[in-house]
């Protein structure tokens, strides 16, 4: 499912116009993991925010272009469950525009419950993912 994701990017930056070359970054990937939110709400657990401080920083430093996906599991309602992960990324977006990223650089979505990581959902398809492109 993870390729689904990684398709689902591709597809998106196509549209928009940027680099179609993907590349992992074990570092981001950690981080990414450290954001979390309480259950249903857009409230961050602890040490969600010092993850986007680190990625913010990460990002700065760097040439590219990224894509950050907020997703949820099955539980609930589909319309809900996508408006959910649409607020989180909103939130991540703000948050990291308020610690100077730059935004031309980096795009949101929220992809809802669409994108499990495999055929039996789990508390492992609430996530943030972040996507590297290729320089432009």
């Amino acid at each position: 499912m993870k390729k689904t994701v990684t398709s689902l990017c591709l597809i998106l930056f196509s549209l928009i116009g940027l680099a179609q070359k993907t590349k992992k970054d074990q570092y981001l990937d950690n981080l990414a993991r450290k954001i979390q939110f309480q259950y249903k709400e857009l409230v961050f657990k602890k040490g969600s925010l010092e993850a986007i401080k680190e990625i913010v920083s990460y990002i700065n430093e760097r040439d590219y272009k990224y894509f950050i996906t907020s997703s949820t599991s099955k539980e609930g309602n589909n319309k809900e469950n996508l408006n959910l992960t649409i607020g989180r990324a909103d939130m991540i977006k703000r948050i990291m525009q308020n610690l100077g990223v730059d935004i031309s650089r980096v795009k949101f979505g929220g992809l809802g419950e669409d994108y499990p990581l495999s055929a039996h959902p789990s508390k492992n398809d609430i996530r943030v993912e972040i996507t590297v492109f290729d320089k432009k």
